[in-house]
């Protein structure tokens, strides 16, 4: 049974390498380079891995490759937030793997913003020791770390407004909001 092409210009093999003539043009183009596409001295993709693991800088923060993991959610921290040992011991194994910039998973500014259970915390100065550990155990396995900030929005958990609901709703009313704009304005 021959491949399917993963662009879905349609099953190919050695037999059909040919492309499909309903194919769009640009993504014909693009097919017909990928097929054309051998790993040869000096090609493209050859010089494309050898730059994906030569330092980069951001700013003033040189990365040691230009490896970069995005934040996944894990949620290994506790109920409260705290980074965990096997917070730890999951960013610590991606530094020890050779990614060279790791971006820890979601925190919210603001513990209303949580949408998860066992979401890492950012919003109180509680939290400071274990990240700290965290970014230290990052550093020293040789990459640099970075974290997503993010607010749930209407995906926050209910639970984490239920304690202070009304100043919340009377914070976030158009009036509010109107006085807010206002009194940053002036």
């Amino acid at each position: 049974m021959p491949e399917l092409d993963p662009m879905g210009a349609k099953p190919w093999g050695p037999s059909t390498r040919g492309l499909d003539p309903r194919v769009h043009p640009l993504r014909k183009n693009l097919l017909a380079k990928r097929m054309d596409c051998r790993v040869k001295p000096g090609n493209d993709r050859e010089d494309a891995m050898n730059i994906l693991l030569t330092p980069a800088r951001i700013g003033p923060v040189e990365i040691p490759n230009r490896i970069v993991m995005p934040p996944m959610t894990t949620r290994t921290a506790d109920a409260e937030g705290y980074v965990t040992e096997d917070t730890l011991a999951y960013y610590l194994a991606r530094a020890r793997g050779g990614v060279g910039l790791i971006t820890v998973e979601m925190a919210s500014p603001e513990k209303a913003g949580r949408h998860r259970r066992h979401e890492v915390g950012i919003y109180d100065d509680r939290f400071l020791p274990g990240l700290t550990r965290l970014v230290d155990l990052i550093h020293r396995a040789g990459s640099k770390a970075s974290i997503q900030l993010g607010h749930g929005g209407g995906h926050t958990r209910i639970d984490h407004l239920r304690r202070d609901r009304r100043s919340r709703l009377r914070r976030f009313s158009a009036s509010g909001l109107r006085d807010h704009v206002r009194d940053h304005r002036a």
